[in-house]
């Protein structure tokens, strides 16, 4: 577990990095669940577009246990 603004280091295999914490901690129904932050340097290395069928049942997502 890793406490509420306690930071962490992740550093990639290439040697770049981004720093997290958890700035609180709350429950989502019967769920621990946090709000996270995240810090560090990124760059767009690509572009996406989506679409959403209407007639999708699975359009708002999904949840899994």
């Amino acid at each position: 577990d890793i406490a509420e603004d306690e930071p962490f280091v992740v550093e990639s295999l290439l040697g770049t990095c981004f720093t997290g914490r958890v700035v609180k901690t709350t429950t989502f129904g019967d769920y621990r669940a946090v709000f996270p932050e995240v810090t560090g340097s990124a760059f767009i290395v690509g572009r996406s577009e989506w679409l959403i069928d209407p007639k999708d049942p699975l359009r708002h997502g999904f949840f899994l246990r």
